[in-house]
């Protein structure tokens, strides 16, 4: 080996470069000498380095968000609005019954999790049950709003892993990405993650001041997403465009192989049998359904306002692009 013919770098450059790869960064470090002269190895002394590529691959998810990514938060109480995620039909497709998922199956949860290869996050409340809290993550989500809850996680656990924040707009809350939510966003990168995944609005509605509403709050989170990414010198935020990803679904339009098509994207598929009655109720007295369920796979909505298994199939189909990304 040709030691004159190789680089000389500073120690402090060198020693940055290996505790890079060392945290699993994207760094490529060509083999090099290093003079030094710190005292560590004697003035004048090298070091041979030989370093390799080391991809930064994530081990862990942490979700935030309502609804369209809880998997198990929602306490099932007589009488909630937001317990029928705990009930029959919900969780009917997977996993065979209702883990508090507002869906007949998987949720967005769930495919973030099969796009980076590991088990989807166990739900906060049911973390000590299971034994193995943090081996995959945490999921924080609540039908409703994000919990907020004590610090479960260490700094390792943090940088190898990916953060989900959604934010579905069924709510009626129109200000959304506000400078709160942008301080929280910045939180969670100083914690120590190293990407994170934020949803914008989902098309909701065909009146025109809805619509308008709904672009002019997504405007700001990509502002607010692209100032976040110059202050922090970085790439780790990534915006989850939902907007885009229901648009052709609705509109019908297979964008690419593999895209699902539904006839009538826009009618649920579990629905109450009168307008007092909803997903999920029976009757007090025997117990029999209230509502009626379609072909499964046949529905992008799930509900009144989640969507199906089949549904989030092709919303993820439509972010395979983006998420990309994330390596």
């Amino acid at each position: 080996m040709d030691l004159h013919n190789m680089p000389l770098l500073p120690c402090s450059s060198l020693s940055i470069s290996i505790a890079k790869g060392l945290l699993n960064f994207f760094v490529y470090v060509r083999p090099c000498v290093c003079v030094c002269d710190s005292g560590l190895i004697g003035e004048g002394e090298v070091l041979l380095v030989d370093a390799v590529p080391h991809l930064w691959r994530p081990t862990k998810l942490f979700v935030f968000g309502d609804s369209s990514a809880a998997t198990g938060n929602n306490v099932a109480s007589l009488g909630s609005d937001s317990d029928i995620c705990w009930h029959s039909p919900y969780g009917e497709t997977f996993p065979g019954k209702p883990t508090a998922r507002f869906s007949d199956g998987r949720v967005l949860t769930d495919f973030i999790a099969k796009f980076i290869a590991v088990k989807s996050p166990l739900a906060y409340k049911i973390r000590n049950a299971a034994g193995y809290y943090s081996k995959y993550g945490m999921n924080f989500a609540y039908g409703g709003h994000s919990r907020n809850e004590d610090s479960v996680y260490n700094t390792t656990d943090l940088f190898s892993s990916v953060a989900l924040v959604t934010v579905s707009g069924d709510d009626n809350n129109y200000n959304y990405f506000n400078e709160g939510f942008v301080k929280d966003l910045k939180r969670i990168y100083d914690f120590g993650v190293k990407k994170i995944l934020v949803t914008n609005l989902a098309p909701m509605g065909c009146l025109p001041r809805i619509t308008s509403v709904f672009k002019s709050q997504n405007l700001l989170l990509q502002q607010a997403v692209a100032k976040l990414n110059s202050e922090t010198e970085s790439s780790s935020f990534i915006i989850l465009d939902l907007y885009a990803s229901f648009t052709p679904v609705f509109k019908n339009k297979a964008d690419h192989l593999g895209s699902i098509k539904f006839k009538k994207p826009l009618k649920s598929c579990c629905v109450g049998q009168s307008d007092s009655d909803w997903c999920g109720r029976r009757y007090d007295m025997d117990g029999s359904p209230m509502y009626t369920v379609c072909e499964r796979n046949s529905a992008f909505f799930w509900d009144d306002a989640h969507p199906s298994q089949q549904g989030w199939t092709a919303v993820y189909s439509n972010l395979q692009a983006t998420l990309q990304q994330l390596y």
